[in-house]
């Protein structure tokens, strides 16, 4: 059976196909998070915190628990800086050549986002708490807490 040819770089059936499912889903996308924000405005927080991967999700749900906001409120309402350490990453001389970093990116939330807050999360077995407060420190819960607490 003979077809009738195609111009080069013309989309087949196919192809039409895969674009309005690719359409579709950045549509769907777009829009499962809601309303958001502008870049600019006034959000709730700054959110510090580490970049293991196994508290993504519970420091979301953190987020959304946090005495007197509620999860609806807080959910796209706060910027976040996530960085080896998080806050310990922030402020130990272990890690001071990322510290201007770090302020200077509250800096530009606290202006563009007017954050009445920042939210310093860490978390137990923690490799750059380790690196910077060496093994024995972290060794044992109660060690661990020790130099976590603010003096």
């Amino acid at each position: 059976m003979l077809r009738p040819q195609q111009p080069v770089g013309w989309p087949h059936a196919r192809g039409f196909l895969g674009l309005g499912t690719a359409a579709l889903a950045g549509g769907l996308l777009a829009t499962a998070a809601g309303p958001s924000q502008a870049a600019s405005g006034n959000y709730e927080a700054m959110l510090v915190n580490c970049i293991d991967p196994r508290f993504t999700t519970l420091s979301w749900q953190y987020m959304g628990l946090l005495h007197g906001i509620a999860r609806d409120k807080l959910a796209d309402n706060y910027s976040q800086f996530v960085f080896a350490g998080g806050p310990v990453g922030a402020i130990h001389p272990k890690f001071a050549a990322w510290h201007n970093t770090f302020w200077e990116n509250l800096d530009i939330t606290v202006s563009l986002h007017h954050i009445p807050r920042v939210v310093a999360l860490t978390h137990r077995d923690c490799g750059a708490a380790k690196l910077a407060f060496g093994d024995a420190k972290v060794a044992t819960k109660e060690e661990e807490t020790t130099p976590m607490q603010k003096p």
